[in-house]
């Protein structure tokens, strides 16, 4: 799993991540968003506008608190927004779909997660 954060409309990334993540930052680059690699650390991502990382089988997933404390403003942030649309337009997959099917199916009620399509109701 990669952790990305979004700091003054760039996004940061840990080193070493952009071979495994070439699929969000072609997307990134399409969009005209630009990707830094960097140490991250708690402060930065406490302090970040907003925060999403990548999984399987899912892509990316937005995160929206880290240890019960909101990051941002506490929800979806606009840059993960973006770049789950046109990866679900170029995959032709509604991935926010797939997510909130594969909670209703696995029958998880989690209510203090930290990705809201999650998990959550």
């Amino acid at each position: 799993m990669i952790y990305f954060l979004v700091i003054s409309g760039f996004i940061f990334l840990l080193f070493g991540a952009e071979v495994m993540l070439r699929g969000a930052i072609g997307i990134a680059d399409k969009l005209g968003i630009s990707c830094r690699e960097s140490n991250i650390e708690t402060y930065d991502v406490h302090t970040a506008d907003e925060a999403f990382m990548s999984g399987t089988p899912f892509c990316i997933l937005p995160v929206t608190s880290l240890n019960g404390a909101a990051i941002g403003d506490g929800k979806v942030g606009p840059v993960f927004t973006k770049l789950l649309s046109v990866w679900s337009k170029n995959m032709e997959v509604d991935i926010k779909g797939q997510i909130q099917k594969w909670n209703s199916v696995d029958g998880l009620q989690v209510e203090n997660s930290p990705t809201p399509y999650q998990f959550k109701k």
